[in-house]
């Protein structure tokens, strides 16, 4: 009787396991629209995520490109913000998306995101790897994986 009712709770946390649910790409998407920018610092004004979609087109400063197809999600950074003075007084924590096109100039344009908090700075860049899994982005290479 001891392992008829070990075995029907396992079978039951088992089943349980196997219907558990990740945000879909409709859910990361609606998130990103309605929260992203409540997070970001007053100093991202220039730029802001005027819209997302569920197929990754993002529009940024009026301009129009796709998630999955035109960038790389980097990772989480720190600055330091500077008062009238020059004195260094807090951390500015910023999410960066680097395009993976080349200008002509050689470099590799960056749409930066500017947080108060490294908290913050961590979910939206939570939703923004999850979406990119969800449109089938790979993530970008590590320049030193072996």
């Amino acid at each position: 009787m001891k392992h008829i009712i070990i075995l029907s709770l396992t079978v039951f946390f088992m089943v349980g396991i196997q219907y558990a649910q990740a945000q879909t790409k409709e859910e990361t998407t609606e998130w990103i629209n309605t929260y992203a920018n409540d997070l970001m610092s007053k100093r991202s004004v220039a730029h802001t995520i005027e819209k997302l979609d569920e197929n990754g087109n993002i529009t940024a400063n009026g301009e129009t490109t796709n998630l999955a197809k035109d960038y790389w999600i980097d990772d989480i950074y720190y600055i330091y913000g500077r008062d009238m003075n020059g004195n260094e007084n807090d951390k500015i924590w910023q999410l960066r998306l680097r395009e993976k096109h080349e200008t002509t100039n050689g470099g590799f344009p960056v749409k930066v995101f500017y947080f108060n908090n490294e908290e913050d700075c961590k979910r939206v860049h939570k939703a923004f790897l999850h979406l990119a899994k969800l449109l089938g982005t790979k993530p970008k290479p590590k320049k030193d994986t072996f």
